[in-house]
């Protein structure tokens, strides 16, 4: 027989079904939930009571909790989801817990929370609607433990519908609102099907402990129904277990109630893979409708999702009954943590900061004593960071040879110190030392005996605050007391400069020296005191005491050495306690106990030396072929200084100056007489030429043929005078003979003003030009003779000649030129040979043999036209004597093309004005052929032009305009004159022609035809009325 775990049955819409059960009393029902509430009360009890032995809660573990979906419907599946986070020194055993709402059911047992590395952190087990989590020893082990959980639910059936409020409590109090979906209306006129597991194992272990279908007919009436039905995947159908019954729809909903078991018998067809039923006792009336309950056996454990579809046959109507599926409840979860890894370092030095953690590095302590210093830090030994706090440090230290360590003392980070003066035993700080800190702690070291080694090691020790890990370091230290050493002792004149210390001798009192280690840095002595200067005695004696173990160099400071005297040979002989040093001495490598008195410094005066520097007489040293001179006359005085560069003075003194090739030195002599000697001569035998003192020396070289190169060598040889040794010097001198070069050529007068040198033009003679080079400095020629001013020959031309090679600039002195001449155009068309450059020229850069006569300057005279505006009073068209000029007339000036003109500055040419006297000009013009226009309306109405072409151009009168001859530079055009004459009446008056038949007719009158008499007597009364106003202003005019 098939036994539920569960006191009722669901319909798939979540409605109590009553008839899968035997029926039970109402009594028996409320027996049986009492007994079962009071076990799981005291199994919750002794299960609470075990957990709590050794064990602690944690409150508020659980940080987060939700529901989704947010809208199931009664018997749907739900997840809940939660995050978790636990202290640090949580520890295995302590538990936190999540109370779940009663609308929730249906839940797994229990599930595992692991890290990512699959190590168990926590374990959930679930006792009703309570979750219990408890942790393993990983939150012992690890710090900052959080994770996740889930697991599936059921919403109870028969919850009602619309807004629920799920309260969770446990370690988190939070309110989930969820929206139930409304109640379902069955439709009884169909077939239907459900299905849900019945125990807690869902089939996982346990196969049989898993899915029950149930499949009903519509409700009658009808005679007959047939079930058929196929094992879908992953499931079998327990056939000994299928039950019918026969009820109604009365339950929640239309849910199936009141049932009642049917016999089977040979009505049921069942195998594993499928199944059929056939109910035709007797007619099943209205509203009564039949269920058969198939229960099932899980054959895949890992599916997690089950389904099935029936088929029912109701007199002879087929209809296919689909299941919502069944899902299986999960559950899970995951958990982390950072592994608690504490750590301690510990780091000791001496009061000079020597680590000396190895006996390679010990350190030499003259005194046999040193302060230690202690540096404790939370962290691991090699530097890396630890992750938790410590407890109950311990620091100590431990002596292994030689010496004792006393008075341990130390500075905590809460401010407090501990010390003892027993450094073995040391001082416990109970802490907490916090991730990062650190602290320092002192000991004196002592007692370490001269000539032995000493070793100590510091010790550190703790535990971590939560994990209670043990850490621990330890740093040793090495050192040794080699005792003390000495060294010196001697600063002596070596008067025979042999470099041994003779008996005869005498020591060199004052003399100051100075002591560095072996590496040049300075020395503190045994005592701890830097070691400063010694400064010999009245007998040449000196030493440095009181020294640690080492080499020492001990260095002589030459500035308190006695002027004049230097170090002897150094190293001489093989008896180190008798020769010299120079400079400084090094010492033995000393041990405790030992002496080097070999350190001294014997002094005398040096050989002598002498220097011969040569220039030329532009100060030029050329003393190698790369900065040779050039000297394009082939030709320059030499300059020769002779300095005793040495200690001694000299004697037997020889210049001299050896050619090794092209050309030769001559007249070569030195003036010795500032120091004593002759004042010329080559060679000064008696001397003496004192330490640093110089003469002078001259010569001359010439004759350096053109391209070929120069060397010649100043030599000059001398004797010590005290010591007799020679000395020499030798100083060449390097030059080349590049050739000349000329630049010019040409200044000539542009007649035609277009900038070119036209073959008919010809040369201006007597102009100035200056040279200069291309730095604009003077220049002097290959003989070393200044450059002067060239002027121009009677062609106009010039030539700079005998320049050494390079670039220059022709500059020509315009005051030179014809009064009135100005430059021509500049750098016209493309030859610069036929061109004109305007002040100045700048030549190519010239090599030797070269020459550059493009220089060339063209210059234009100015023409110019005018001149006069007269009152032609007798009206002939001729410039009578006696007549005026007509002042305040405009006259404008064009071109032979009628285009405005520009003078020779580039100006624009303005219009110019008669002055008191009717004369005009305009002047500085360009070579061309002019027309000068009278401005008519600057011209008095009563005045009209005279007759024109009377007389000659220059007496005659022009028309309103007049032009000029074509005019070459120089000329000028003074015949363009305009006369006017004053009409009788100040109108129109008659114009004056001369005959053209030679008759005394007379003159056109200038009216039409002849009037009427009355005209003329109108005419007549009309002038009388101007007579008085006319004959006044002819007056004025006239003056």
């Amino acid at each position: 027989m098939l036994t539920f775990w569960r006191p009722v049955v669901l319909s798939g819409d979540g409605t109590i079904l009553s008839t899968f059960l035997r029926p039970i009393r109402a009594r028996q029902k409320q027996f049986l939930a009492l007994i079962l509430a009071l076990a799981l009360a005291v199994g919750g009890l002794l299960a609470y009571t075990a957990s709590r032995a050794g064990a602690k809660d944690i409150t508020n573990a659980i940080t987060s909790v939700d529901v989704s979906p947010k809208n199931p419907k009664p018997t749907d599946t739900v997840t809940v989801n939660l995050t978790w986070s636990v202290p640090t020194g949580t520890e295995a055993g302590d538990t936190f817990d999540l109370v779940i709402p009663s609308v929730l059911g249906d839940f797994p047992s229990g599930f595992d929370l692991r890290d990512p590395a699959n190590n168990l952190v926590a374990t959930a087990k679930i006792v009703g609607h309570k979750v219990t989590f408890t942790l393993t020893d990983y939150a012992a082990t690890h710090q900052h433990v959080t994770g996740t959980a889930f697991f599936t639910s059921q919403v109870t059936p028969g919850t009602a519908p619309g807004l629920t409020h799920l309260h969770f409590t446990g370690s988190i109090d939070k309110t989930v609102d969820i929206t139930i979906g409304g109640t379902f209306g069955r439709d009884r006129t169909v077939p239907d099907k459900f299905g849900y597991f019945y125990r807690n194992d869902q089939g996982t272990s346990n196969p049989t402990d898993a899915v029950i279908w149930a499949i009903e007919t519509p409700v009658g009436p009808f005679d007959t129904t047939t079930i058929t039905d196929k094992a879908s995947t992953g499931q079998a159908f327990d056939c000994a277990n299928v039950q019918a019954r026969l009820g109604d729809a009365t339950g929640p909903n239309g849910a199936f109630n009141n049932g009642v078991l049917l016999p089977l018998g040979t009505d049921l067809t069942c195998s594993t893979t499928s199944l059929s039923y056939t109910y035709d006792t007797k007619p099943v009336p209205a509203g009564k409708l039949i269920q058969l309950a198939v229960p099932v056996t899980l054959t895949n454990p890992r599916l997690t999702t089950f389904e099935d579809t029936a088929t029912v046959t109701t007199d002879g109507v087929v209809k296919t009954a689909g299941a919502k599926p069944v899902i299986r409840t999960s559950a899970g979860g995951t958990g982390n943590g950072d592994l608690s890894t504490p750590g301690v370092k510990i780091v000791k030095k001496d009061a000079a900061g020597n680590d000396a953690d190895t006996a390679a590095d010990k350190v030499t302590l003259p005194t046999g004593s040193t302060q230690l210093v202690y540096t404790i830090t939370n962290a691991h030994p090699d530097g890396t960071v630890s992750n938790e706090a410590l407890v109950n440090v311990h620091v100590y230290d431990e002596v292994q040879s030689n010496g004792t360590v006393s008075d341990l003392s130390c500075n905590l980070p809460d401010g407090t110190t501990l010390a003892n003066p027993d450094a073995a035993a040391g001082i416990t700080w109970p802490g907490p030392f916090a991730i990062g800190d650190s602290f320092t702690c002192t000991a004196n070291l002592a007692g370490v005996v001269p000539g032995t080694d000493h070793q100590d090691t510091g010790h550190v020790n703790g535990a971590g605050e939560f994990s209670g890990v043990p850490v621990s370091d330890t740093n040793p230290y090495f050192a040794s007391n080699p005792g003390k050493v000495n060294v010196g002792d001697y600063v002596w004149i070596d008067t025979n400069h042999d470099g041994i210390q003779d008996a005869d001798e005498k020591g060199i009192p004052n003399v100051k020296l100075t002591l560095t280690d072996a590496d040049g840095k300075s020395v503190t002595d045994i005592n701890g005191d830097a070691v400063g200067s010694a400064t010999t005695d009245s007998n040449g004696k000196y030493g440095f005491g009181e020294l640690p173990p080492g080499q020492y160099i001990v260095t002589i400071d030459q500035a308190s050495v006695p002027t004049g005297l230097f170090p002897t040979v150094a190293e001489a002989g093989n008896d180190r306690e008798k020769d010299s040093s120079t400079g400084s001495a090094t010492s033995k490598t000393l041990v405790g106990g030992q002496q080097d008195l070999s350190l001294d410094f014997g002094f005398w005066t040096p050989a002598p030396t002498i220097l011969i520097v040569k220039k030329d007489a532009a100060g030029n040293d050329a003393d190698t072929a790369a900065t040779k001179v050039i000297l394009p006359n082939g030709s320059t005085d030499l300059v020769y200084t002779v300095t005793n560069t040495g200690n001694e003075a000299l004697k037997n003194i020889v210049v001299s100056d050896t050619v090794v090739s092209n050309g030769r030195v001559t007249g070569q002599t030195c003036d010795f007489s500032k120091l004593g000697g002759p004042s010329s001569g080559l060679t000064w035998a008696a001397g003496p030429l004192l330490p640093g003192a110089s003469v002078t020396c001259t010569a001359t070289l010439s004759d350096v043929a053109q391209g070929d190169d120069h060397q010649d060598v100043g030599n000059v040889t001398a004797v010590g005078v005290v010591s007799g040794l020679p000395a020499e010097s030798h100083n060449p001198y390097f030059a080349s003979n590049p050739g000349k070069v000329s630049v010019g050529d040409y200044v000539w007068f542009d007649s035609n003003h277009n900038g070119i040198q036209d073959t008919d033009e010809p040369g201006i003679p007597g102009v100035t030009l200056t040279l200069t080079d291309a730095a604009g400095q003077p220049v002097t020629d290959i003989k070393g003779q200044p450059v002067g001013p060239q002027v121009t020959d009677s062609t106009g031309k010039y030539l700079f000649s005998d320049l050494p090679p390079g670039q220059y600039v022709v500059t020509i002195d315009k005051t030179s030129l014809p009064t009135g001449d100005v430059a021509t155009l500049a750098d016209q068309g493309s030859d610069r040979t036929v061109d004109s450059d305007t002040d100045s020229a700048k030549s190519s850069v010239l090599s030797g043999g070269e020459n550059d006569l493009s220089l060339d300057f063209g210059f234009v005279s100015p023409v110019s036209v005018g001149d006069y505006v007269w009152i032609d009073k007798n009206h002939n068209g001729i410039q009578d004597a006696g007549e005026k000029g007509l002042p305040g007339v405009t006259l404008t000036l064009t071109d032979s093309a009628g285009q405005p003109v520009t003078d020779l500055t580039g100006a624009p040419v303005a219009p110019t004005e008669t002055d008191a006297d009717g004369k005009y000009g305009f002047s500085n013009l360009p070579p061309g052929t002019y027309t000068v226009s009278v401005l008519s309306s600057t011209v008095p109405d009563e005045y009209q032009t005279t007759v024109t072409g009377a007389g000659t151009r220059e007496t005659d009168s022009s028309d309103g305009s007049a032009t000029s001859l074509a005019l070459a530079g120089g000329d000028s055009d003074l015949s363009l004159d305009f006369g006017f004459f004053l009409t009788e009446f100040g109108v129109d008056a008659v114009a004056l022609t001369p005959p053209s038949s030679g008759t005394d007719d007379l003159a056109f009158t200038g009216v039409n035809s002849v009037g009427p008499l009355a005209l003329a007597a109108a005419m007549l009364g009309l002038g009388i009325g101007f007579l008085l106003f006319a004959q006044r202003r002819r007056r004025s005019l006239r003056g």
